[in-house]
């Protein structure tokens, strides 16, 4: 039996603008698409020692980037089409992992960042369904002060921790959106609101 025969999952992404009169706005909303991947960290997952830790198989990881098209939105994806730097996500509370992405089934020959996603932003909604809460605050990846060409973002990653039980994080792109432009600034706080049930 294959697992994708019984299971369809699927994903829903909610962008959100909050400001600090605690007004806020909703920025994009749309169902995302779920990475080759995924599949990839559930068959790790199963295939797994029951020794190994279950931690190296959930999505804890995100990456932003600003090179998002419509044409991206295929299940082949393995990472942002543009991450940003580490220096660009700034000084805010946003933890920040430096390890090694999985592209294509290999683990790359350099590290790159990742923002970690506390465990407290995920939860279980129901059996069958996880809610992931990214939060970038105020001091957080303000890219819209840079020039137009540069200063927005408009796609994001979501990474399983790592799958293939590497001795350092080696994380894999399990979910993608590609979205309308966002110039952040320290104006507003940035929520993702991102669900994927099976």
């Amino acid at each position: 039996m294959q697992f994708f025969e019984k299971s369809e999952p699927h994903g829903h992404l909610e962008i959100w603008k909050h400001y600090p009169d605690g007004n806020k706005e909703l920025h994009f909303k749309d169902d995302n698409v779920i990475c080759s991947g995924m599949g990839a960290t559930l068959a790790e997952m199963f295939d797994a020692e029951p020794s190994v830790d279950v931690d190296n198989f959930q999505c804890v990881y995100f990456r932003c980037g600003s090179g998002g098209q419509a044409a991206y939105q295929v299940s082949g994806r393995s990472d942002v089409e543009k991450p940003f730097l580490r220096a660009q996500y700034g000084t805010g509370n946003l933890d920040m992992s430096l390890h090694y992405l999985i592209e294509n089934g290999a683990k790359g020959g350099s590290t790159t960042p990742f923002g970690r996603i506390p465990y407290g932003y995920i939860k279980r909604i129901t059996p069958t369904k996880c809610m992931w809460q990214i939060v970038l605050d105020e001091q957080t990846l303000n890219v819209g002060d840079n020039s137009p060409d540069e200063g927005y973002i408009n796609e994001i990653g979501l990474y399983s921790k790592n799958p293939y039980v590497e001795s350092t994080d080696a994380s894999m792109l399990c979910a993608y959106r590609y979205f309308k432009k966002i110039y952040k600034t320290d104006a507003f706080i940035l929520v993702f609101r991102w669900t994927i049930e099976f």
